[in-house]
């Protein structure tokens, strides 16, 4: 019976060193090693939902014929963002549908998007733009048929914190206006200038923030 036992033992102890010793002498098949998988994710955001409206930003739209801009400060805590997210898109919503029956004149020039981002919550004077934003798109018309506005940006924006800066600009030589059109979003607080904007050749701090759905991905 011992001589039984000590035998079992042996065969325990061989037949896995004999096994690993064909897995590296006698196999053929290649050896197998596990890749990283990245799964992207994509969302969207939505920012200022509200029923206030006004048609001096994102940019005036009753005023495509003279140079425009709007650029706004969007808090971070109204964004919902995690650091390190990729920003894809940003659509804007008008209080109408922008086609052809309530458009005067020929159409505009592009419209231009920046972005970037400020550790600055409002605006000081009306001459404080912030500056050193990124190009990451530009649009031909916002005449859509729809009161909707998106900005596809030309490559991914990274979020990395801090508040987020949209700016629009249009240059003048246009003839182009919309009618009974203004931008939907929401009213801040009293003598919190979070919009600056031109278009009529005078700088104008406002206290709006347009509604703004951002499209993003994240890994």
């Amino acid at each position: 019976m011992k001589t039984f036992i000590k035998l079992l033992l042996l065969v325990a102890m061989v037949v896995p060193i004999g096994l690993n010793l064909a897995a590296q002498e006698g196999s053929d098949a290649p050896s197998i090693t596990p890749e990283k998988v990245t799964r992207i994710i994509t969302a969207s955001a939505s920012v200022c939902e509200g029923t206030n409206t006004n048609s001096n930003v994102p940019i005036n739209v009753n005023r495509l014929y003279n140079a425009c801009r709007g650029q706004m400060i969007y808090p971070a805590a109204t964004l919902g963002l995690e650091n390190g997210v990729k920003i894809k898109a940003i659509t804007f919503y008008s209080s109408g549908n922008l086609t052809t029956s309530n458009r005067y004149g020929s159409e505009h020039n592009p419209i231009t998007l920046k972005i970037g981002t400020t550790t600055t919550n409002t605006y000081a004077d009306n001459s404080s733009y912030i500056e050193g934003l990124t190009t990451v798109s530009t649009i031909s018309t916002i005449l859509t048929g729809t009161n909707t506005v998106t900005f596809t940006l030309d490559q991914p924006f990274e979020y990395t914190g801090n508040n987020l800066v949209v700016d629009l600009s249009c240059n003048a030589l246009s003839t182009a206006y919309y009618r009974d059109r203004s931008w939907n979003g929401l009213n801040q607080a009293s003598g919190v200038y979070t919009c600056l904007y031109n278009s009529q050749g005078t700088n104008t701090r406002g206290t709006f923030l347009p509604r703004m759905t951002i499209q993003y991905e994240y890994e």
